[in-house]
């Protein structure tokens, strides 16, 4: 549930944005810290805003949900798709995902997905890629699963999740 004392989006400048997001806190109390480029307010990210690298607020809301779905993440493989700042993907991995493969397709991000992964792995024990990946123009989508893994199957791992969310949830 959004703040009422903050707006959902601001109206700055004539530029249309998001009011900072914050992740919720994982269940040891920690906090993730992911980066955004350019940084929220500034005036670089003002005149030439760079969608992957902010953090939405659908991404603190699925985090939100990934948090109360915990038992059926455990243990999962999880591919984030136009993952940007990775937010999603790193608070997969630290409520137990055991792999986790961050892909993106802007070369604007990737420097910032890598920085972000590397900064919270301290956060858990999950086997962390980070890819480039463009959908549609050929990629090959197992390319960007972990090397120490097998890539899942494609919708294998899609089916598994949503047969043991209902279990769970």
């Amino acid at each position: 549930m959004r703040n009422a004392a903050r707006p959902f989006f601001t109206h700055s400048g004539g530029a249309l944005g998001f009011a900072p997001v914050t992740l919720p806190p994982l269940p040891s109390g920690a906090v993730l810290d992911v980066r955004e480029c350019p940084p929220p307010g500034s005036l670089a990210a003002a005149r030439a805003p760079v969608l992957g690298g902010r953090v939405w607020p659908a991404a603190a809301a699925l985090c939100r949900w990934l948090r109360l779905s915990r038992p059926a993440l455990l243990g999962l493989p999880v591919v984030e798709l136009g993952s940007g700042t990775g937010a999603v993907g790193l608070y997969a991995a630290a409520l137990g995902a055991s792999r986790v493969a961050l892909t993106d397709g802007s070369a604007e991000v990737m420097d910032l997905l890598r920085a972000n992964a590397t900064r919270n792995a301290p956060h858990h024990s999950a086997v962390v890629s980070v890819s480039a990946l463009r959908w549609g123009e050929g990629n090959d989508a197992a390319a960007a699963w972990p090397q120490a893994a097998e890539p899942p199957a494609a919708g294998a791992t899609v089916g598994e999740k949503r047969r043991t969310v209902r279990e769970h949830g």
